[in-house]
């Protein structure tokens, strides 16, 4: 999968737009319970798991995009 369909995957199931470049804290829909869908999505979708130290080191849309990638 290409890093514009994970992209379009994560924008669906988090029901916001946003590019590789955004810093997470200033989407401005970005919540609490966005993370919990950003952990849902990846499971399901991607098939991944990510433990808390993983998730916590996400600061922009490219660093998710680089851990479903590797």
């Amino acid at each position: 999968m290409s890093r514009s369909e994970i992209l379009s995957v994560l924008s669906a199931n988090l029901n916001m737009s946003f590019t590789e470049t955004d810093v997470i804290e200033n989407i401005a829909d970005w919540d609490s319970l966005s993370w919990l869908q950003l952990v849902v999505t990846i499971g399901d979708k991607f098939s991944k798991t990510l433990s808390f130290g993983e998730l916590q080191s996400f600061k922009t849309i490219k660093d998710i995009v680089d851990f479903i990638v590797k």
